[in-house]
């Protein structure tokens, strides 16, 4: 071998051995299934399937119908959003009226999506307004009222609406609506104390809505030729807002002395064409008092005593009765205008007995 050659390395492959497995006898190679077959699903015959009621639903997937139900009905499916509707104005006949647990829930659900519902949704906002929230329970009113402040804290476009609705239910016929289903049977001095109190909430969060509250109640004042009823009802209501809305007080007394200004006016024309004999027969009419206002507020008649519409009677008879239910209209909101003040200066603040000096002179 020559010197300085190292010699060439060899390497050698083994061969690879080979690795047994033992088998055990449980083992089973899956087998590829064929993608044209399925397996076969038995289902038990002893299983019920049924709808879930509404009653049965919770809050929170009542709320996400509620707000999917509203996106629906923007983008032209409304079938969902009318359903929604038919809970707070069931048709006449409708023997699958909501239960209060269901309006409930869905009222939670509106409070709760309330960003949603702008002018696309007024009609169930307008059907929501139109039930009847007061006649349900206190929790149920408690509710309704955080609702209403949500909506025109959210949605300003129906403060108007809010404010008519209210107004409207301090008249001497509330707009009840008995289709609604397990709505209790309070006494109507209840509902009134319901309405000031939501309204006494919603002029506190928004102070500038007395401007047009103010508006409401003048336009819907009654006529001067309304039963006694009717004036006494709301002008007891008038004077209650002055409790919790200083600022209209002189407004609403204002209004109040106007529209006694007028009956008075109609009377003295009435006077003068009516015959001496009869006049003297108006001077002698009942005796009232103020005690009478309770029973007059949970009264559900809202006419006068007497009936002048029978067509035997005289026109002069008539006439002289028409005269005296004003005449006595006139005296009851005299009566309860002079016990007001009267009130008010017998309060210990000054400036309380100083305001009504200034409004009286």
């Amino acid at each position: 071998m020559p010197t300085g050659l190292t010699p060439a390395l060899v390497t050698k492959h083994l061969p690879r051995r080979s690795t047994l497995v033992r088998k055990r006898d449980g083992d089973e190679i899956p087998q590829p299934s064929s993608p044209s077959k399925r397996s076969k699903v038995s289902f038990d015959s002893d299983v019920e399937v049924r709808i879930v009621e509404e009653w049965e639903k919770s809050p929170a997937v009542i709320q996400d119908s509620v707000r999917r139900a509203i996106q629906k009905h923007v983008a032209g499916d409304g079938a969902s959003y009318e359903r929604i509707k038919l809970i707070y104005a069931p048709t006449k006949g409708d023997q699958d009226m909501a239960t209060p647990t269901t309006v409930k829930n869905y009222t939670v659900a509106l409070l709760s999506n309330v960003s949603l519902l702008d002018k696309k949704c007024a009609d169930l906002v307008h059907a929501v307004l139109d039930s009847d929230w007061l006649g349900r329970s206190a929790d149920y009113v408690q509710l309704f009222t955080q609702f209403l402040a949500n909506l025109v804290s959210a949605q300003g476009l129906f403060l108007p609406n809010v404010l008519r609705m209210l107004a409207d239910n301090l008249t001497s016929t509330p707009p009840l609506h008995s289709s609604m289903n397990d709505c209790l049977s309070i006494p109507r001095s209840q509902i009134y104390a319901r309405a000031h109190k939501t309204l006494q909430y919603l002029l506190q969060i928004i102070p500038s809505a007395c401007c047009l509250f103010l508006s409401i109640l003048t336009k819907i004042f009654p006529h001067q030729s309304d039963s006694r009823r009717a004036h006494l009802v709301y002008v007891h209501n008038l004077l209650q807002i002055t409790g919790y809305a200083p600022i209209l007080q002189t407004d609403i007394l204002a209004l109040i002395t106007e529209r006694l200004v007028k009956i008075d006016l109609q009377v003295q024309e009435d006077l003068e064409d009516l015959a001496e004999d009869a006049e003297e027969g108006l001077v002698q009419h009942e005796s009232r008092s103020l005690d009478d206002v309770d029973r007059i507020l949970d009264d559900s008649e809202d006419s006068d005593e007497e009936s002048d519409t029978d067509e035997e009677a005289d026109q002069e008879l008539l006439r002289t009765r028409e005269i005296t239910k004003n005449v006595e209209k006139m005296d009851y909101m005299l009566d309860m205008l002079f016990a007001y003040h009267d009130h008010q200066f017998a309060s210990p603040s000054a400036s309380i007995r100083a305001g009504s000096l200034d409004i009286l002179l």
